[in-house]
């Protein structure tokens, strides 16, 4: 769903300029960082993507910016953590033979607040994971570079049973992961021809 976010002053407050009034496509960078941490009943954890892929599409106008797209997709298991056994188990978990990708695809724009180069913007997306789907609203802060790259920064908690997922356990469950997890990400999309 397409929602106008009145980014005007954006041209001014950073320099940039967009070329030809036009759809731009940007894709995520390689370095760009996803991270889930959680707990368990022996010491809290993190899992790290490792590779992940996705576009965005934007277009500015007179009014402002329009944001037609954001997709990011992962092989769930490209998430590692410290411990050869929890991936193990978090994979089981996730069904990732089944359901070997996690997906976000942005649905709606709710609304967007303007503070000096950064834009706070109240967003909502599908997110796709173990076989379920579940729409996601959540608060994200976007950086718009000199030369149009878009850095989109934020926080989400989560449980893993809203996805279907059953917290993993190990060693005869002596050792329980806890249903509460927070989802990390730093995602940078460079326009298309961006060197």
């Amino acid at each position: 769903m397409l929602r106008i976010i009145t980014l005007l002053s954006l041209c001014v407050a950073t320099g940039f300029t967009p070329l030809g009034l036009r759809p731009t496509t940007h894709t995520l960078e390689a370095s760009s960082s996803i991270k889930v941490h959680g707990t368990s009943t022996l010491h809290d954890w993190t899992m790290v993507m490792k590779q992940a892929s996705g576009e965005a599409t934007f277009e500015m106008n007179e009014t402002g910016l329009t944001i037609s797209r954001v997709f990011i997709s992962l092989n769930a298991e490209d998430l590692k953590s410290e411990y050869a056994l929890m991936d193990k188990n978090a994979y089981e978990a996730l069904k990732t033979e089944k359901f070997p990708k996690i997906t976000f695809d942005l649905s709606q724009v709710h609304g967007i607040t303007h503070s000096g180069s950064a834009y706070q913007v109240d967003a909502s997306g599908l997110v796709s994971m173990a076989g379920a789907m579940k729409t996601v609203r959540m608060t994200v802060v976007c950086h718009v570079g000199k030369d149009g790259t878009i850095q989109i920064t934020g926080k989400k908690a989560m449980k893993m049973t809203d996805f279907g997922i059953e917290p993993p356990e190990v060693m005869f469950g002596t050792i329980t992961t806890g249903d509460d997890i927070v989802i990390d990400f730093d995602a940078r999309f460079l326009p298309n021809g961006h060197s």
